[in-house]
C-alpha cells in the first residue's frame, strides 16, 4: 500500500538499491525492467528509461561499465554515496516491512 504513494523515479531507485546492495546483484537496464515488470506505475521500459534520466540528472544514480558473468559488457547500475542513505531508509520503510 505504501509502495502506491512513491513516485516512480523512487521506484525504481529502491530496486536499484535492493538487488545491487542487498542481492549483492549486478543491476543493467534489463534487469531492472524485468524485475520491475508487475509493479503498476513502472512496467513499461519508456517509463523507468524517463525515471532513470531523472535520477541520473539529480545524481541519485550513476553507471559503470562493467563485465558480467556471461562476458558481454553492460552499464552497471548504483546508488550515489550522497543518496544511499535517503533511498535505504525508502527501501526500509516500504519493502521490508511488508
Amino acid at each position: 500500500m505504501k509502495e502506491k504513494m512513491l513516485s516512480k523515479e523512487l521506484i525504481v531507485a529502491a530496486e536499484i538499491f535492493r538487488l545491487s546492495e542487498k542481492e549483492k546483484e549486478k543491476v543493467y537496464f534489463l534487469k531492472l525492467v524485468e524485475n520491475l515488470k508487475g509493479k503498476d506505475k513502472v512496467k513499461s521500459p519508456a517509463t523507468i528509461s524517463k525515471a532513470m534520466d531523472v535520477l541520473f540528472d539529480l545524481g541519485m544514480v550513476y553507471a559503470e561499465w562493467e563485465k558480467l558473468e556471461n562476458g558481454k559488457w553492460a552499464r552497471v547500475l548504483k546508488i550515489a554515496g550522497e543518496s544511499k542513505t535517503f533511498i535505504e531508509s525508502i527501501y526500509n520503510e516500504i519493502y521490508r516491512k511488508k
